[in-house]
């Protein structure tokens, strides 16, 4: 595992130097604060309910529990997608989701601020999959059991797999706002303009009886429908799109439901898109090792946006700042250097062989910090003299 790790910050081209200002010691509690310090052997299961079920600090299980205790952020407003682990092999929860990425892998359910930090997820398991209610769909059940645990007014954003007015009604009942693109299918009772008759930048919308939920239609190249408990049409702003008869850019009018959902819906996306920038490669036919290392991987980006939270609170400067490959390496450095928990095993007596005279790397933060004395080991030998040895210009050791 640790080597998946460094290899995946050797495949990215040109060696990182990290200098002694980069150190990072607080990588260690960043690590420990997203589950992810303690890696070691697995043993390949079938299902994932089975990687549920065994008490370790590599299932599932205790990722999703790290991510709980994540403090809440500073905005209110939260993204839900559908993530694939990448894996290309025999496995019955395989499948092939259209215009990711990696179309090819296992799903899993995420829940993410607009930052990409996730917070909360659930492996897509077909029917054993624990989900609260699945009287409203797949969609709307993902929606409820990721909404469990986020506070009252918080306001979700998803895409049209998941969005359907009773689910709505229900975010209401919770204390939640919702938002997003619906199928003009679900929304028979609502006369919507066909789009052949909407030109761009035109706009409708439909508010129900009570005006806690409203429909809104707006075309730009293709007409889009979203629904929404919180935001409307109002205010209109201008925003800036290609005009392929004219060859330029135009200002088209376009309504706050629709900025407001772009602007907080790609959280997962982004959070994709640091896992694949640096994502560890390993290839194998166990899924359950691949489940594994892109745990490990998400861990790493949790990590790193907390610790670029952390530097803000106490005005580090961004030159100070480890990006997210240096930051992979300052882990990778501490896991492989760093104690197993027991006292260091002493050297075997007999003597190493002769060889140049090279001097000592400099062990990292973590090394020296991890509470084993490192002391120089003491002969008790009656003269220095007698046993002295010196060392010639060839690099061999001669007696005295």
């Amino acid at each position: 595992m640790q080597g998946a790790l460094m290899g995946s910050i050797a495949a990215c081209g040109a060696p990182y130097k990290a200098t002694a200002a980069a150190r990072c010691p607080l990588a260690g509690h960043f690590l420990a604060a997203t589950g992810c310090w303690l890696v070691g052997s697995f043993t390949a299961s079938t299902r994932v309910a089975d990687l549920r079920g065994r008490r370790s600090n590599h299932s599932p299980d205790s990722r999703r529990t790290a991510c709980l205790r994540l403090p809440s952020p500073s905005e209110n407003d939260y993204s839900i997608d559908e993530q694939m682990v990448p894996f290309t092999g025999r496995c019955t929860l395989s499948q092939y989701v259209p215009n990711k990425p990696r179309p090819l892998g296992i799903k899993k359910f995420v829940l993410a601020t607009t930052k990409g930090l996730v917070l909360d997820f659930e492996f897509h398991q077909g029917k054993s999959t624990p989900l609260p209610d699945v009287g409203l769909g797949l969609g709307p059940s993902v929606i409820l059991r990721l909404a469990q645990t986020l506070p009252q007014g918080a306001r979700l954003y998803f895409d049209r797999y998941f969005t359907a007015l009773p689910l709505l009604q229900q975010l209401l009942d919770l204390g939640l706002e919702g938002t997003g693109t619906i199928m003009k299918n679900r929304v028979k009772s609502v006369h919507l303009t066909e789009e052949k008759r909407l030109k761009r930048g035109d706009m409708e919308e439909f508010c129900r009886d009570d005006d806690k939920i409203v429909i809104v239609q707006w075309k730009d190249s293709k007409a889009v429908t979203l629904a929404s408990t919180c935001t409307g049409c109002e205010p209109v702003s201008n925003v800036e799109r290609w005009s392929k008869p004219e060859k330029k850019y135009i200002l088209v009018p376009c309504t706050a439901l629709v900025v407001k959902y772009n602007l907080c819906m790609g959280g997962v996306d982004l959070c994709d898109q640091m896992m694949e920038t640096y994502r560890t490669f390993l290839k194998t036919k166990k899924w359950t090792l691949k489940v594994l290392i892109h745990l490990l991987d998400l861990a790493c980006v949790n990590s790193w946006l907390q610790y670029k939270v952390e530097c803000e609170a106490n005005k580090v400067q961004k030159k100070n700042t480890l990006d997210l490959l240096g930051f992979r390496q300052v882990i990778g450095e501490a896991l492989i250097s760093s104690s197993s928990g027991q006292e260091h095993e002493s050297e075997s007596d007999e003597e190493p062989p002769n060889k140049m005279y090279k001097p000592a790397n400099t062990p990292c933060d973590e090394m020296r910090l991890d509470g084993y004395h490192h002391w120089p080991t003491v002969d008790d030998l009656p003269s220095a003299f007698a046993a002295g040895k010196k060392i010639a210009k060839t690099g061999r050791e001669q007696d005295v």
